[in-house]
C-alpha cells in the first residue's frame, strides 16, 4: 500500500503540477506573511520585518525544492525532466546517436533472435494439456543407450503401473504409398495407440481423433492427415473428412486433420491406428516400438519412474532370458524432444551475450569520450546548483533513453534476422513453427535494453558526475587519468571478448572444413538415390521384394543415362546407423554390457561397383550368394584391424545378435570372403567398422526389408537417371511410387546442416565483435590523440621526429592489444572447452587456431591504430600549442 501511495502522490504531483505548486506556493506565502506579523510585533518595521523573515526561510525557491523533496513527489516529474532533456541533447548530436543505436541494435537484435530460438525451444511450454506431466518412455539394454519399448514389456507396464494416468504407443516413422485414385505418392506415416492424441490432450482442426478401440486388427482402418498434407494434397478443402484414400494398397477412411502447429511424432503427414495385439506388437526381446505416458496428478515424475523401474526389476527376474539388464526410463518430454539441442542453444546464447558486451562496452566508451566535450555544460549546471545525483541520474538516463532506442531498432533487426534464419536453416532447429517474436520475446528486449543502459551507464555517469570544481577550472581542465584508465579497461574487455568468440569461431570452421573434405571411402559425385517402400501385404515374402529390386536394377543397367545401379539399406549420410552385435568364432561368449558392437549393412553384389569401393582383398558378393549358398559377408579394413586382432579376415567367422543370442545355433555363422576399404556413412562415426551381408540371405535372421534404396551412378546430369527408374518402377508397378529421390552431395551437405548453421552463426557474431573491437581501439585512441595533442605539438616543436609521434601512439595501442589478446587468451583457453562435443578432429585448444586468431585481432587492431596514430604524426605544431 505504501508504494502505491507513493506512485499515487507521484502521479498527481505530475499530473496536477500546476495545482500542486500554487498550494505550495499559497502555503509558503502563509508562512512567510506570519512570521512578518510576529517580526513587527516585536518591533520592526513592516520592511525589516519581511526582509527577516525571507532570511529566515532562506529563499522562496530553495524552500519549494526541499518541500518537494520532503513530499516525495517529485521524483516522476524529474524523471520526465531528465527523458526529455536526454531526447533533446541526443537529437543535437546525430552522429554519435546513430552510432550508438546502430551498435547497440546490433548486440540487443543479435540477443533477440537467438532469444526467441530459446523462448520456442527451452522456455515455452509445450502445447499440450499440463504438459509437465507428459513423459516419453524407453527401455535400457545390455548394451549402453536408451532403447525402443518392446510390445509385451509396454502391454504389462500400462496394465500393472501405479504412477501413470494413462500410457501410448507409436511407431517409428515409416514411409508408405497413399493415392486417391490417381498417381501413388510416398508419404510419412506413423501408427499411433487410439489414445495417443487424448493422452497429450490435442483436438483437432476438423474431425475427430480415432475412438477406443479403433487400434484392433480390422477396426484400425481409418487415418487423420497433418495440416500441412492436408493443404498440400488436399487443397484445405473442408470435403476431406470420410474421403477415401489408399494406404499401401488397403483403403482408409479420415477422419480428421490436425492443427497447423501439431507436428508430433517426427513431422508424420499421416497417423494410423497401431495394432494393439500382442501378436503385432511382438513378445519380450524386441525393442520396436517408442512410447509416451502421462503422470498421474498426484504422482510426482521421480516417483512415476520409481514404479516404473521396480516393474521392470521383477519383469528382469521373472523372465531372465529376454529382460537381463532391461530397466525403464521416463524422460519429461520436453527434455526428450530438445535432447543436445540444448547445448547448441546454450552455446549461441552465450555467443550473443558476449556480443552485446562488446557493443555496451563500445558505448560506454563514447559516452565517456563524449564526456570530454561535455565539461563546460555539466560545470555550468554545477555552479546553477545541480547536485552529483541530479547529474549522475541525468547521464544514466541518456544511456537507457539511448540503449532503448537500439531495443526498438534491435527489435526489428531480430524478426527480420530470425526470418532470415528459418529460411536459410529451417530443419536445423525444433519447434521451428513456433520460433517468431513474440511478447514475451518483445519484453525481453524491452528489460534487456533498460538493463544494460543502466549498468554500462553508471562508469560514463560516475565519471561525468565528478565536476565539482569552479567553473574555469572545470572548462579548461583535461580528462582525468582516471577517465583513460576506464576506457582503457573497456577496451581491452572488448578485445579479450572478441578473442573468444573469434577463437570459437575459428575451431568450429576448422572442423566443418574438415568434414566436409572428409573422405567418405567411395565417390559421391555423379550418385543420385531414391527409397522405394513396398508395401508387405502386397509383396509378402522375401523372395518377392528381391525379385522386384533385382529386376529394377537389371533394368536400369541397361537405361540410358545410367552407368550402374544397386541396392542399399541403410543409405549412407541418411541419418540411419544400424548398430549390431557380433561375435568372432573362436571368442569367448560375450557377457552383458560387454557386447561389441559394428555396423550392419544390407547390399546387392552392385553395390561396391556402382559406389566405386574399392575392393581391398578377397571377392565381392555375387548373385549365387543366395539361400542355398553357405552365409557370407563382406567387412571394412576397420572392422579387420580393431576385431579381428591381426587374423587372416578371409574364412573367419562371424555370428550376429545380442549377447545371450550368439549362443544359439538359430543364428547363422557368415563367413568373410572378402575387405572392402572404409565408408563413412555420417558426419561423425560412433560404431567401428562394418559388416556388409547380401540381401538374397538377410531372411535367415532377421525380417523382410520392405523399404529399401537405390544408388544409381548416373552418366551426366541426374535428372534422365531419376526419370528413367519412375518409368521402369511405374511399368513394373503403377501403384508403386518412387520417393526421397537426393543426390549424395545433398545428402551429405544435409547431414551437415546443423553444425553449419551453428558454425556459421558463431562466426558472423564474431565478425561483429571483431568490427566492434577494431571501432572500440580506434574511438580509444583518437580520444588519446585528442587529449594530447598540445603535447604531440610540444614534443614536435622540441625536435622530435614524425616517426617517433607515430611510434607512440602505435606503441600505445600495441600495449591495449596485448593486454586484452593475452586475457582473451586465458578466456578462451578455458571456455571453448564448451565447444568439444562440437569439434571434429580438432582440439578445442589448438595452438595453431589460437595463434592464427590471435595474430588477426592483433592485425586489425594495429589498422585500427595507425589512423590515429598518422593524424598524431601530420598534426601542426603551431595549431597543436594553440590547442586546448
Amino acid at each position: 500500500m505504501r508504494i502505491f501511495e507513493k506512485v499515487r502522490m507521484a502521479a498527481r504531483g505530475l499530473f496536477r503540477r500546476e495545482a500542486s505548486e500554487q498550494e505550495l506556493s499559497e502555503e509558503l506565502a502563509f508562512h512567510i506573511e506570519r512570521q512578518t506579523a510576529e517580526n513587527v510585533k516585536a518591533g520592526m518595521t513592516p520592511g525589516q520585518a519581511r526582509r527577516a523573515a525571507m532570511i529566515e526561510f532562506g529563499g522562496v525557491e530553495s524552500m519549494k525544492e526541499e518541500c518537494r523533496e520532503t513530499r516525495k513527489t517529485n521524483w516522476l516529474h524529474d524523471l520526465v525532466q531528465d527523458v526529455k532533456y536526454a531526447g533533446r541533447v541526443l537529437r543535437k548530436s546525430p552522429g554519435f546517436t546513430m552510432i550508438a543505436i546502430l551498435t547497440l541494435a546490433l548486440g540487443i537484435g543479435a540477443n533477440t533472435a537467438i532469444f526467441s530460438v530459446v523462448n520456442a525451444t527451452l522456455l515455452k511450454p509445450l502445447p499440450f494439456r499440463n504438459p509437465e506431466k507428459v513423459v516419453a518412455l524407453w527401455q535400457t539394454e545390455s548394451a549402453p543407450g536408451s532403447y525402443p519399448l518392446t510390445g509385451e514389456d509396454y502391454l504389462d507396464w500400462k496394465a500393472h503401473n501405479k504412477g501413470f494416468a494413462d500410457m501410448a504407443l507409436y511407431s517409428w516413422p515409416q514411409s508408405v504409398n497413399l493415392s486417391t485414385g490417381d498417381a501413388p505418392e510416398g508419404v510419412t506415416a506413423i501408427h499411433i495407440e487410439a489414445n495417443f492424441f487424448a493422452l497429450l490432450g490435442v483436438q483437432p482442426q476438423i474431425g475427430r481423433t480415432f475412438a477406443s478401440g479403433e487400434d484392433k486388427k480390422g477396426t484400425n482402418h481409418v487415418a487423420i492427415l497433418s495440416n500441412a498434407f492436408w493443404k498440400s494434397r488436399f487443397g484445405g478443402s473442408r470435403e476431406v473428412v470420410n474421403q477415401t484414400v489408399s494406404l499401401d494398397g488397403e483403403p482408409y477412411t479420415i477422419v480428421g486433420v490436425m492443427p497447423a502447429w501439431y507436428r508430433l511424432p517426427a513431422d508424420a503427414q499421416v497417423w494410423t491406428p497401431l495394432d494393439m495385439s500382442l501378436e503385432a506388437l511382438g513378445k519380450r526381446g524386441g525393442h520396436s516400438w517408442r512410447a509416451i505416458g502421462r503422470v498421474r496428478n498426484d504422482v510426482t515424475i521421480a516417483q512415476a519412474r520409481a514404479d516404473l523401474r521396480a516393474l521392470a526389476e521383477s519383469y528382469e527376474k521373472q523372465f531372465p532370458d529376454t529382460n537381463r539388464n532391461v530397466d525403464a526410463i521416463v524422460t519429461p518430454m520436453r527434455e526428450d524432444l530438445v535432447g543436445d539441442f540444448s547445448s547448441q542453444i546454450l552455446v549461441l546464447f552465450g555467443a550473443v551475450g558476449l556480443v552485446l558486451l562488446i557493443a555496451c562496452a563500445n558505448v560506454a566508451n563514447l559516452l565517456l569520450a563524449r564526456a570530454a566535450s561535455r565539461q563546460s555544460e555539466m560545470a555550468v549546471r554545477v555552479s546553477l546548483g545541480a547536485s552529483r545525483s541530479r547529474l549522475f541520474r541525468q547521464v544514466l538516463t541518456e544511456s537507457a533513453l539511448l540503449n532503448i532506442c537500439g531495443g526498438v531498432l534491435g527489435l526489428l533487426l531480430a524478426s527480420a534476422g530470425v526470418r532470415a534464419l528459418l529460411a536459410a536453416a529451417p530443419d536445423a532447429f525444433i519447434r521451428v513453427q513456433e520460433i517468431h517474436v513474440d511478447g514475451r520475446v518483445a519484453a525481453f528486449t524491452l528489460g534487456l535494453s533498460v538493463l544494460t543502459g543502466i549498468v554500462f551507464g553508471l562508469v560514463p555517469a560516475w565519471h561525468i558526475s565528478r565536476f565539482h570544481g569552479p567553473l574555469q577550472q572545470a572548462i579548461h581542465r583535461t580528462t582525468s587519468a582516471g577517465r583513460q584508465r576506464t576506457k582503457n579497461i573497456l577496451v581491452v574487455s572488448e578485445l579479450a571478448l572478441s578473442l573468444v568468440l573469434l577463437v570459437g569461431a575459428g575451431l568450429l570452421i576448422q572442423s566443418f572444413v574438415r568434414l566436409v573434405r572428409l573422405d567418405t571411402g567411395f565417390q559421391n559425385h555423379g550418385i543420385v538415390t531414391a527409397g522405394i517402400p513396398l508395401p508387405i501385404n502386397k509383396y509378402h515374402t522375401q523372395p518377392e521384394l528381391d525379385l522386384f529390386f533385382d529386376n529394377v536394377v537389371e533394368k536400369l543397367r541397361n537405361a540410358p543415362g545410367v552407368e550402374s545401379a544397386a541396392v542399399t539399406m541403410p543409405l549412407e549420410f541418411s541419418g540411419v546407423n544400424w548398430g549390431y552385435g557380433f561375435l568372432v568364432e573362436g571368442e569367448p561368449f560375450p557377457a552383458p554390457h560387454e557386447e561389441k558392437y559394428t555396423r550392419l549393412h544390407y547390399i546387392t553384389p552392385e553395390y561396391l561397383g556402382t559406389m566405386k569401393i574399392p575392393l581391398i582383398e578377397g571377392r565381392n558378393f555375387t548373385h549365387s550368394d543366395n539361400d542355398s549358398s553357405m552365409p557370407v559377408a563382406l567387412v571394412s579394413k576397420q572392422f579387420a584391424d580393431v576385431w579381428l586382432h591381426g587374423k587372416n579376415p578371409i574364412g573367419t567367422r562371424v555370428r550376429l545378435g545380442k549377447a545371450r543370442d550368439l549362443a544359439s545355433d538359430q543364428n547363422p555363422w557368415f563367413t568373410i570372403v572378402g575387405v572392402v576399404a572404409d565408408v563413412r556413412h555420417s558426419g561423425e562415426e560412433w560404431i567401428q567398422g562394418e559388416l556388409l551381408v547380401p540381401f538374397n540371405q538377410h531372411q535367415r535372421y532377421h525380417v523382410p526389408i520392405t523399404g529399401r534404396y537405390l544408388v544409381i551412378r548416373s552418366k551426366g546430369d541426374a535428372g534422365p537417371a531419376v526419370q528413367q527408374l519412375r518409368s521402369i518402377v511405374a511399368a513394373m508397378d503403377s501403384s508403386q511410387p518412387v520417393s526421397e529421390v537426393a543426390t549424395m552431395d545433398q545428402l551429405i551437405s544435409n547431414s551437415l546442416t546443423s553444425y553449419r548453421t551453428l558454425m556459421f552463426l558463431i562466426t558472423t557474431f564474431a565478425a561483429f565483435a571483431l568490427i566492434l573491437a577494431a571501432i572500440g581501439i580506434y574511438g580509444v585512441l583518437s580520444f588519446w590523440v585528442n587529449q594530447r595533442t598540445r603535447e604531440m605539438g610540444i614534443r614536435l616543436a622540441l625536435g622530435a621526429s614524425r616517426k617517433n609521434i607515430l611510434n607512440v601512439v602505435l606503441w600505445e595501442g600495441a600495449k591495449l592489444t596485448m593486454a586484452g589478446l593475452c586475457i582473451g587468451a586465458a578466456l578462451a583457453f578455458g571456455l571453448t572447452n564448451l565447444l568439444h562435443d562440437f569439434l571434429y578432429s580438432v582440439s578445442q585448444h589448438d595452438p595453431a587456431t589460437f595463434f592464427g586468431i590471435a595474430a588477426l585481432l592483433g592485425a586489425v587492431a594495429v589498422m585500427a591504430c595507425y589512423i590515429p596514430a598518422r593524424r598524431a604524426a601530420t598534426v601542426d605544431p603551431l595549431v597543436a600549442l594553440r590547442h586546448e
